[in-house]
């Protein structure tokens, strides 16, 4: 035998035994997993539903209104590192819509207590509901 086929055939003996280790261990998994009433690959993460709500309500959901230009806005640059890693990861939405998402969702979220505060500071206006 070649250096080379030695090489490969202790390469390959180490892959089976990896192998057949790593077989092992699963079909024991498996038969803990059928004892116990349990299927781990079917049970989702406790997080996973609101990890799919927070998605679709904040990066799937696209408004492709027209924004108006020359609004400025000065956010903490924490924050602002903070949205630019959150849209730069999820590469479905942009900055700008991001925030306007969150912000969609606060004022829905806080209607009520929004319009009962502005009502306080402003009690002249009488009962207009804030509109958002």
């Amino acid at each position: 035998m070649t250096h080379y086929t030695t090489t490969a055939c202790i390469l390959l003996a180490a892959a089976a035994a990896a192998a057949a280790l790593f077989i092992r261990r699963a079909a024991i998994y498996r038969r803990r997993s059928h004892r116990a009433g349990t299927a781990p690959q079917s049970q989702p993460r406790p997080d996973t539903a609101q990890d799919d709500g927070y998605r679709r309500r904040y990066v799937l959901n696209r408004w492709d209104g027209a924004f108006r230009s020359g609004k400025t806005v000065r956010i903490r640059p924490e924050h602002y590192e903070r949205l630019r890693q959150i849209t730069a990861r999820s590469g479905a939405v942009s900055m700008i819509a991001y925030v306007d998402n969150v912000l969609h969702a606060h004022f829905e979220d806080y209607a009520e207590s929004i319009d009962r505060y502005c009502r306080s500071r402003n009690p002249s206006r009488g009962r207009k509901q804030w509109t958002h």
